[in-house]
């Protein structure tokens, strides 16, 4: 049997993180107004804010939809023009799609911080999809003939004369209207901001500058937290190597990082002479003194401190990784 008080403290984990899991949202579908700066950044966030609005209003729609038909079940079954239309099989897999996205990162994410949002990254486009599916035909007012919703069973009674064809889709109401018009504004809004998005020049990479330096110095393998390890290889197309490192180790010193990381790396690299400490990821520098103790010497670069040593650090991690050292 499970032990009651783990399921609580994942209770307790989840709840706290529901602020985090509501601000990834808003990341990830550009509307986190209160991560940026700059009067045209809150703004382009802000005007992001009417997409997670119809995505949500969509969300709750398919809900409803989903549920109606348990809810009539003890109402006596009608047939004919007045029966409740038939479910969509569409709409209803993909709002469980958002569904179980959402819990398994509410479940399975540490959410630490907003970074975490490209873990429900397929959320977007289920939204946009499930959105179109029951917001559109609704607006637009369009609902399939009583015959063909009930397969054709009904036929005119016997000596009755032939339905007239019809004229038409009857226009769309006033209300309406005045929606589909204020969507295509917002849709054209949605565009323009694209176009001056795409024209802007963009910021370099945040470890660009951090991996010419490393280049310069003449320091090709070291350690650091997982982002800096991950773009300072890639950044610099292999030529340095950096193994990620947490300080979750025994005794409180550095480990491998085994998340999305090549466990087999340190056997592969060159000697280490150095660590990167950012101020953004979680390696105290208390883990690396108690690792390597003090460096021969140490260097900043922006919002980075680099300690470097005079020897090969690789057989010093691979020691402080073992429990029993």
């Amino acid at each position: 049997m499970a032990d009651p008080w783990y399921h609580l403290q994942s209770l307790h984990r989840i709840v706290r993180g529901l602020p985090v899991a509501a601000e990834s949202v808003l990341a990830l579908f550009g509307a986190d107004y209160k991560g940026v700066s700059g009067t045209g950044n809150v703004a382009f966030a802000l005007a992001h804010l009417l997409g997670v609005a119809v995505v949500l209003a969509a969300v709750a729609v398919a809900v409803w939809s989903l549920v109606r038909p348990f809810a009539r079940l003890a109402l006596p079954r009608r047939s004919g023009p007045g029966a409740p239309a038939p479910g969509d099989l569409v709409a209803d897999i993909l709002l469980i799609a958002v569904a179980a996205n959402f819990a398994a990162f509410l479940a399975e994410v540490p959410m630490s911080n907003v970074y975490d949002a490209h873990e429900i990254a397929p959320v977007l486009s289920l939204g946009a999809a499930l959105a179109g599916r029951t917001l559109g035909s609704r607006i637009l007012a369009r609902r399939a003939p009583a015959d063909q919703a009930t397969g054709g069973a009904t036929s005119p009674a016997a000596g009755a004369p032939a339905p007239r064809p019809s004229a038409g889709r009857p226009g769309l109401s006033l209300a309406r209207r005045a929606l589909v018009s204020a969507l295509a504004l917002v849709l054209a809004g949605y565009a323009v901001m694209l176009g001056i998005a795409a024209a802007h020049r963009q910021a370099p990479p945040r470890n660009v500058g951090l991996t010419d330096w490393l280049t310069r110095h003449h320091l090709t393998s070291g350690f650091a937290p997982y982002w800096e390890a991950s773009s300072i290889t890639v950044d610099s197309g292999g030529a340095i190597t950096v193994l990620s490192v947490t300080d979750t180790g025994p005794h409180g010193r550095l480990a491998p990082q085994h998340w999305l990381t090549d466990v087999q790396l340190p056997a592969k690299m060159p000697p280490a002479s150095f660590v990167i400490l950012s101020p953004a990821e979680k390696v105290r520098r208390a883990a690396v003194a108690a690792t390597f103790g003090k460096p021969a010497r140490s260097y900043s670069y922006g919002p980075y401190t680099i300690l470097v040593w005079q020897r090969n650090l690789l057989p010093e991690l691979a020691l402080a990784d073992k429990p029993g050292s």
